[in-house]
């Protein structure tokens, strides 16, 4: 399985908002990622987002599709 370098999402973040473009990228990114949880099938799964998701005024954009994909709720 071929994984990308590194998402690279400060350098879209257009005052504060992810583009559409780094949005998919980092869905994508994350859909391979879960592909590999599942195979190790572990008790508990942490996710953390970068300073650039923290500060978009549109996370949830990102935030709403990556639970659906890993099947799990935002604390």
């Amino acid at each position: 399985m071929h994984w990308p370098k590194k998402c690279s999402w400060g350098r879209h973040l257009v005052p504060r908002m992810l583009t559409a473009g780094a949005i998919k990228r980092g869905l994508t990114c994350l859909e391979r990622f879960k592909q590999l949880i599942d195979s190790t099938a572990p008790a508990k799964i942490r996710v953390v987002g970068t300073n650039a998701l923290r500060r978009a005024k549109n996370r949830q954009d990102f935030i709403e599709p990556a639970e659906q994909i890993l099947g799990c709720l935002s604390m």
